[in-house]
């Protein structure tokens, strides 16, 4: 039998902390308090079946995943695809993963877009790049090929990014002036043969 223990307000606004005690002991989930009221506003003492306590341990594991997804994103910017890998990792159901990305993706915290021109940007001017190379990187790092494209292509038309000033700047870093040695070069740092 599973009792409700407790139940208070998180300090999470728009949360509900409940204990539920099982086989002796307390274990508390957080729901969001559209779930909690759905689930009737459980008071003190109320016995929860088989569902309800099916429905509290996947809220609660949503909204975990949610701050560990917001924890993750405050680091560092993350695809959609890289974040539910993390959150994947760290032991989050794949429906409960997925679910906290949309959350992040719907409120703006995942712009993809400003990433992947802000990644290019400095691939191709700052680390010297060439499009083979950064379309690699960025596919790696989760990001889809479509917006790649879109963001490089974007980039050459505005005159932020040019990949032959890009490569001529790495070959005078490098001290390459042979022929041979320049297509080596380019190969490597993924510009078109030069």
């Amino acid at each position: 039998m599973i009792k409700v223990s407790f139940v208070k307000e998180s300090r999470q606004k728009g949360y509900t902390v409940i204990g539920l005690l099982r086989d002796g002991e307390i274990k508390k989930y957080t729901l969001s308090n559209i779930v909690f009221s759905e689930l009737g506003s459980l008071l003190r003492g109320d016995e929860i079946d088989g569902d309800t306590l099916e429905t509290i341990e996947y809220e609660d594991e949503c909204f975990r995943a949610l701050k560990r997804a917001l924890s993750l994103l405050s680091y560092s910017d993350n695809s959609e695809r890289t974040l539910t890998m993390k959150l994947l990792r760290a032991g989050f159901s794949r429906r409960a993963a997925e679910e906290a990305v949309r959350d992040c993706a719907a409120h703006g915290f995942i712009k993809e877009k400003e990433q992947i021109l802000r990644l290019v940007a400095t691939l191709a001017n700052t680390r010297l790049y060439g499009a083979g190379y950064i379309r690699k990187y960025l596919l790696s790092r989760g990001y889809s090929q479509r917006d790649i494209n879109e963001a490089i292509s974007e980039l050459v038309d505005s005159g932020e990014i040019d990949f032959d000033e890009s490569f001529r700047r790495l070959a005078e870093k490098k001290g390459v002036a042979d022929p041979e040695q320049c297509r080596m070069l380019a190969y490597k740092y993924g510009f078109k043969t030069y």
